[in-house]
């Protein structure tokens, strides 16, 4: 009986010892709760143009590079699905957004780099709609900005980041001791990423500034002369009635070149265009595309057969600014329409006046005809022929010759001494 007793009370006390070194054991194999982290950025436009002067003859250009409104959008990087979105203005401007709440899973007890990857997209100056972004692959179809008309000197221009990849964000740290908790929170400044995942800086001096892009070309005219041939032309004039844009993409995505959606706007539309029908024109306009006079410019000059404007250097008051959004190339895509800067006015000759049209091709010299983002290009023409009736029907003779050059909008450091 004795030996009975004796031999469950063994049994009880293993069981009891059993039960108290699992309470003790922690199995890192057990799948931890994710707890809190904070992300912060940097922001700037990318290659900033300074403010063009008075003195220089153009006008000013500061808003630019001015961010008012910047979004960040955060997404899991094996779903690619957003986790995070935090939304700043400040009409005074914004060059960070800070403490932007994910959730990690912690490695250890002290805060130490966590293992879950992540993308980021900083959008700067978009419209509402940026918060319909719930995943990446919205970026090809989701519209951010306004409609490219819309756009004036003047105003802020939107903007967006590469997309950022990035890993080893140090968690929010709470430790108990004698009934009070003690939170400290890490900082986690994200670094600029386009190729592989880097881990997050404790200081943003170390991590850096993101570069954002703006989403919109400019399209400048630099000069217009007229250069006619006397044996052809002998007694020929040309007066400059209007500057406009055909086939301005109307919106963009913050990818848009992936857009599969090509709607576009031009400025303006000649009394030949309606008499002609559309089997008799070449179609180079997009069909049923949507006049918009913002895209068109009025001149009131006088014939001429030299000169028609010089705005490199004199005041800018005439010059043609115009914001369009990235075109990609044709190529075997019959949805995309060639965008082009178009000079209308009037063109005489042996005392018969007619309006004409000229075409500009918008690319850079030898490139394929497209339109880049953060792109400006400036352009100086030379008309040489009589131009087109139709401005959607080129003529043989129209001829005209035009320098286009794309460049990105430039930094410009300028390092003033007093003078005396």
């Amino acid at each position: 009986m004795k030996l009975r007793y004796l031999f469950f009370s063994l049994m009880a006390l293993i069981a009891f010892g059993a039960c108290s070194n699992e309470d003790d054991i922690i199995d890192n194999n057990i799948p931890k709760e994710p707890v809190d982290a904070y992300i912060s950025f940097v922001a700037k436009s990318n290659t900033q143009t300074r403010s063009i002067t008075d003195d220089k003859g153009e006008q000013n250009l500061n808003n630019e590079t001015k961010i008012t409104r910047l979004t960040a959008l955060i997404f899991d990087a094996a779903t690619r699905k957003r986790v995070a979105y935090q939304d700043e203005t400040n009409q005074n401007g914004i060059s960070e957004i800070k403490d932007i709440l994910i959730k990690v899973t912690p490695v250890d007890e002290k805060g130490g780099a966590t293992n879950d990857k992540f993308y980021a997209v900083l959008v700067a100056n978009a419209t509402d709609n940026v918060a319909s972004i719930y995943s990446m692959d919205d970026f090809n179809t989701v519209v951010v900005t306004k409609s490219c008309d819309q756009y004036q000197i003047g105003d802020v221009l939107p903007m967006a980041s590469d997309t950022i990849q990035f890993t080893g964000v140090r968690p929010t740290v709470k430790k108990t001791e004698n009934g009070t908790t003690q939170t400290t929170r890490n900082e986690n400044w994200i670094k600029s990423s386009t190729s592989a995942f880097v881990y997050t800086e404790t200081t943003q001096q170390a991590a850096g500034t993101i570069a954002l892009n703006r989403l919109v070309a400019r399209i400048q005219v630099d000069k217009i002369t007229v250069s006619f041939q006397e044996e052809t032309y002998k007694n020929a004039e040309f007066k400059l009635t209007g500057l406009w844009l055909a086939n301005a993409r109307s919106v963009s995505s913050i990818n848009s070149i992936n857009n599969p959606s090509y709607v576009y706007y031009k400025g303006y539309e000649s009394a030949m265009f309606d008499k002609l029908k559309p089997g008799d024109r070449a179609g180079w306009i997009q069909p049923g595309s949507e006049v918009v006079p913002a895209l068109y410019k009025k001149y009131t000059t006088g014939y001429t057969k030299g000169l028609v404007g010089d705005w490199t250097d004199n005041s800018a008051i005439d010059k043609f600014f115009r914001y369009t959004f990235a075109n990609p190339e044709k190529g075997d895509n019959v949805n995309v329409c060639e965008t082009a800067l178009v000079i209308s006015g009037f063109f005489k000759n042996a005392g018969i006046e007619e309006e004409r049209h000229f075409r500009v091709l918008l690319k850079d010299n030898d490139e394929p005809i497209k339109v880049k983002p953060n792109h400006v290009y400036r352009i100086e023409v030379i008309i040489t022929g009589e131009g087109s009736r139709d401005e959607d029907n080129i003529e043989m003779n129209a001829y005209v010759s035009a320098a286009v050059v794309a460049y990105l909008w430039q930094i410009v450091d300028q390092a003033e001494n007093d003078a005396n």
